[in-house]
Order: structure tokens, then sequence, then C-alpha cells
């Protein structure tokens, strides 16, 4: 098994006044911040999306009717309807439970934060101190290299000049070149000084560098913990989640299960049951059967049909019309002659009276010319109450009717075509 490798070993530079490793650590952990910024506001959308869900479900549950159902089926809807409700009520409870895992992620968020705000702000005074240091050494060194420069320049012309030149130019050239190994020796002190103060904050600074990489570690790795930890939980819990709707759901599919379509139909019949037996069929009353019996001895007589347009009024003042009007309704029908076969039916027919006898002789023609053209006549009707057999022969009793006569049971034209038409 390889060994567990460490920031503080992997995150260097070579160049003194470069700071890469600690940038490059410092933007991961920067990174990491911005995961747990997202992570949260997974699990705030998650939270929010579950509670709008649960509020849902149990707004749905509250409005669904169900009140016209009956018997099992109703139980077993009721039953739904509830445990809609629960699991509206689970899923609400489930927002909350996000809602408090985000708040520890914010909480160790910002913890973090503030670590590593304390090691940056140390990280910052040593690297501020070191650059500062090593510029300072710099330069001193570079003066250091010109006194140096100056001192070898000046102890070579005091050579020359002692060989061949005065007394006086050598006791100057000497003075110079002294006075130039005195700077030189003082560069070098102060060159000395600042190198050995850079060492100093140079070891300072790789000490906070190691420190500060492995609080970067450990940072890291609590955060990659953390967030495992919380991704781990919430998918535990919605894993229970949905284990907790099946259990709520399992009720309702034991309810299902004692719901019988047979028994609700049965029990519908039991309880609003009308009536075991249909209607009886309405049978055709014939109007003029209800109104007149039939002759049983008539010799073709058949059943009639059809409208037949009546005529109501008597002759008023006389006693015997009178007793007429109270007992019987006169029509017109088609009577043809023969020489004229399937004449008009609405026109050259006989003012009748259809009394008892009357209707019963004429109930065959009710339909106008329908069984005179077939070439039959009507058979012998009747005696008239007055002694006469036909209208046609009391024209004085056709004369007397017609002004009773009813205007709108008349559509064939004016009264006078009520007499007979050769």
């Amino acid at each position: 098994m390889m060994p567990q490798l460490q920031f503080r070993d992997a995150f260097w530079c070579r160049d003194f006044t470069a700071h890469t490793g600690y940038e490059v650590l410092l933007q991961r952990l920067l990174d990491g911040r911005k995961m747990c910024k997202d992570v949260e506001e997974l699990l705030r959308q998650r939270a929010q999306a579950e509670e709008r869900y649960g509020k849902e479900l149990v707004q749905i549950a509250r409005k669904a009717g169900g009140q016209t159902e009956i018997n099992s089926l109703r139980a077993s809807f009721d039953s739904l309807k509830q445990q809609m409700e629960n699991v509206g009520s689970s899923h609400i409870q489930l927002a909350l439970a996000l809602r408090e895992e985000l708040r520890s992620l914010e909480e160790f968020r910002e913890r973090q934060k503030e670590q590593r705000k304390k090691y940056e702000a140390v990280m910052d005074r040593v690297q501020k101190s070191k650059l500062s240091l090593y510029k300072k050494a710099m330069d001193s060194k570079k003066t250091y290299e010109q006194k140096c420069r100056d001192a070898d320049d000046a102890e070579q012309a005091f050579e020359r000049i002692s060989t061949n030149g005065h007394q006086k130019q050598v006791e100057k050239s000497q003075n110079k070149a002294k006075q130039c190994k005195d700077s030189a020796t003082e560069a070098e002190r102060v060159y000395r000084q600042n190198i050995e103060q850079l060492e100093k904050v140079r070891g300072e600074w790789e000490q906070e560098h190691r420190t500060t990489c492995e609080a970067f570690q450990l940072q890291e790795f609590d955060r990659l913990t953390i967030l495992r930890n919380a991704l781990w939980v919430h998918c535990n819990q919605l894993s229970l989640q949905c284990v907790k709707d099946d259990e709520l759901y399992e009720e309702v599919r034991v309810t299902l299960e004692g719901c019988s379509v047979e028994a609700d139909i049965d029990g519908f019949i039991q309880a609003k049951s009308t009536g075991t037996e249909p209607p009886a069929p309405v049978p055709y009353q014939n109007y003029y059967d209800r109104e007149v019996a039939p002759s049983s001895g008539s010799p073709g007589v058949q059943p009639s049909c059809g409208v037949i347009k009546r005529f109501s009024g008597l002759l008023h003042g006389s006693p015997k019309t009178a007793s007429l009007a109270a007992s019987a309704e006169f029509r017109r029908v088609e009577y043809l002659c023969g020489r004229h076969p399937g004449s008009h039916p609405g026109r050259g027919g006989w003012l009748v009276d259809s009394g008892t006898e009357w209707a019963a002789w004429l109930r065959p023609w009710f339909l106008p010319g329908e069984a005179l053209r077939k070439g039959q006549q009507p058979p012998p009707g009747p005696a008239l109450p007055w002694g006469q057999q036909s209208p046609h022969c009391c024209p004085s009793l056709a004369g007397a009717l017609r002004p009773s006569l009813h205007p709108r049971t008349y559509a064939g034209g004016s009264l006078n075509s009520l007499s007979h038409r050769e």
C-alpha cells in the first residue's frame, strides 16, 4: 500500500520569490468552498421541491371528491386520500430534515473559512516579509559587490603609484584604497546581516508553509468527508422516504384487496332499488273505438284510422235538432257516384248524421275514397231518424244545417259546396 501523499511535500517552488504551491493549495480550498455552496444549493432546492410536493399532495388529498361513491370502493378511495395526505406530510418532514442538513453544511463552510483566513493572514505576512528582506539583501549584495570592485581598483592604483610616483601621490592613493576597503567591509557586513535576516524569515516562512499545507490538507480531508457523508445521508433520506411512501401506499393496496366489485354492485342494488318489474307496454287505443262501440252485426265494418275533420253545432231553435246535437256529430265523407269515381275527398261530400248507428255505417269510409276507389259501394245505411234515406232527399234539412257549421271544420271552400255534385 502506497503511503499517503502530503501537501507539505508536494507544493514547493524552486524560485525563492514564487509562491505557486501555496497559490495552488489556496485555489483548491476556494474551489472546495464553491463545491460546498453547490451542494447547499442542491439541498436547498430539493427541500423546496419536497415542501411544494408535500403541500400539493396534502391539498390534492383534501380537495379530492369521492363522496358520490359507496361501499368498499368508497372506503378504498378514502384510504388513498388519507395515505396521500400522510405521504405529503412525510415529504414536508423530509424538507425540514434537508434544511437541517443544509444549515450544518453552511456552518461547516463558515468554520473552514475562518480557519483558512487565519492561515492566509500568517502566510501573507511571512511572504511579504520574505520578499522585502530578499529585495533588501539583493540590494545590499549589489552594494557590497560594487564596494569590493572599488576597493580592488583603489588597491591596484596604489600599487602602481607606489613604485613610480611621488610620496604625496602615494599617500593619497593609499588613503583612498584604505577608504574603499573599509566601505567594502561595511557593505559586506550589511549584506551578511541582511542575508542572515532573510534566512531567518525564510525559515519562518518555510515552517508556516508546512503548517499551512498541513492545515489545508486537513481542511480538504474534512470537506471531502463532510460532503461525502452529506450526500450519503441525502440518498439515505430519499431512500427512506421511498420506503415510507411504499408502506403508506401498501395500506391502500390492502384496502383495495378488500374491495369487491360484485359486493359494491349488490350493495347499490339493495340500497337504491326502484322495482323489479318493467312497465307494461302501452296499448294502441283508437280514438273512435273509445267514443263509440262498433256494431258487431254490421257487414263490412273495419277499424278506422286517420284524422277526421269534425263539424259541431246543430240547427238552432228546433227541439228535434237540439236532441241530435247532444248525441251526434256531423262529418263530411266522400260519396262517389258511379260516374265520378275518385273525386277529390275534400269536395262533393254529403252532410250526414253520425249518431251511433250512422257512425257504425260510416266507419269504413272515414278514409275518403279508399274503399270506393276499389269499386265498392257503401252498404245501405240505417233509416234516418226523420224518415229520409239521405240528405239528398231532404234538401231542406241540409239547407237548415248550413248556418250551424263551424267555419274551421270545413276545408272544401264555401258552404254551397256541401250540395251534391253530379
